[in-house]
């Protein structure tokens, strides 16, 4: 029940609901003032189903419940992209139960979807977890998202993304590009340099801050990453991300050159800085935009900022480094995914396996 409260003219809302606890006694629940009622209310239904004999709770209550749930363990734009969901993508079943929707309806609903498979993959998973959410915390009995099958990619998109992972710039390429780079963006200039020579993740490069390189020692530090749209310090998505970078001479002679500028110009300058941008990071959609119209300039074949990390480990990999240093260089969560990503480029390195082994062998017929 909704109770009004007014105090000093100010008008606030509470619920009192009764319920049988786990020991089966009747208890009675008041809750805190909420300035919105439909906080009050959204809040009083959750209480309702966690506390009930059966799942009685809405969807968009149940919905409501899991992003919320999600806001502080996933990235801002996961958690946006998971209200998003939520509030356009499943609307139609904001007044519906939990219990009324079936695994035939929400088929017809993906049935009528037309996006990319991996589009419809993301919003089969934010439906699915709500309904998990719901088994977990609400009493829900059955999830009819368990007899759904997942999305397979088409021929079509799978060719696709094998064309854009296989985009890359090899070292003669790049330097066409930085050559076309204006002096006036000089900062996005050394951005890019670093990105394409040392194999990082853009924001990894965008949170750096001078305390995060050694220019003496000739390595960076990537420990933690800084969100934009938040303004805050994440942690790496996995340990090892977190790592330590050798930088070669041409990028450390770039990246003093940049901390001469900051220190000589402004007398407030603190290793706190960011390396790119100063008191806040550059923009990256400056970053895209400079480095299209640079390609364009030099006539190489379009590819993204991030393949500039595919481009450095597949220099590497076409060079004979050891897949193990490439995959603690760029930061893989895993050896087998550096494997899986460039297995291309493994099965021509093995030219050189074979040859060593024809010439141990015409060197045993010889003895």
């Amino acid at each position: 029940m909704i109770q009004k409260v007014e105090s000093n003219g100010k008008v606030q809302y509470r619920y009192r609901v009764y319920y049988t606890n786990s020991y089966g006694q009747r208890k009675q629940y008041n809750s805190k003032l909420y300035d919105k009622k439909k906080d009050c209310q959204h809040d009083e239904a959750v209480f309702v189903a966690r506390n009930g004999t059966r799942c009685t709770i809405t969807f968009y209550d149940c919905a409501l419940a899991y992003a919320e749930s999600k806001k502080d363990r996933v990235k801002y734009r996961t958690f946006r992209d998971i209200q998003m969901f939520i509030n356009v993508k499943f609307k139609h079943w904001h007044k519906a139960k939990m219990t009324d929707i079936t695994s035939a309806e929400i088929i017809r609903y993906f049935d009528k979807l037309n996006y990319a498979t991996e589009t419809k993959g993301k919003i089969f998973n934010t439906l699915n977890s709500i309904f998990k959410y719901a088994k977990l915390h609400f009493k829900l009995k059955e999830n009819p998202m368990d007899v759904i099958p997942r999305f397979q990619k088409t021929e079509e998109e799978i060719i696709k993304k094998l064309d854009y992972d296989q985009r890359i710039w090899v070292p003669e390429e790049f330097i066409r590009v930085e050559e076309q780079i204006p002096d006036r963006y000089w900062q996005y200039q050394i951005l890019l340099h670093l990105l394409y020579w040392t194999g990082m993740r853009k924001n990894e490069a965008m949170s750096l801050t001078w305390k995060d390189i050694d220019l003496n020692k000739g390595f960076l530090h990537i420990w933690r990453q800084y969100e934009l749209e938040t303004f805050q310090w994440k942690t790496l998505k996995t340990t090892n991300s977190r790592r330590n970078i050798r930088l070669d001479k041409e990028t450390i002679n770039q990246l003093q050159s940049l901390r001469d500028y900051y220190s000589n110009k402004y007398e407030t300058f603190d290793e706190s800085w960011f390396a790119f941008g100063g008191l806040k990071p550059l923009s990256t959609t400056q970053l895209d935009r400079i480095k299209n119209k640079a390609e364009q300039a030099a006539g190489v074949k379009h590819i993204r900022v991030h393949d500039l990390r595919h481009s450095h480990a597949s220099y590497l990999i076409a060079n004979g480094v050891n897949i193990v240093k490439v995959s603690r260089r760029i930061g893989h969560s895993s050896i087998s995914m550096t494997v899986d990503t460039y297995t291309h480029l493994l099965e021509d390195s093995e030219d050189d396996i074979i040859n060593s082994i024809n010439q141990k062998n015409q060197d045993l017929n010889k003895t």
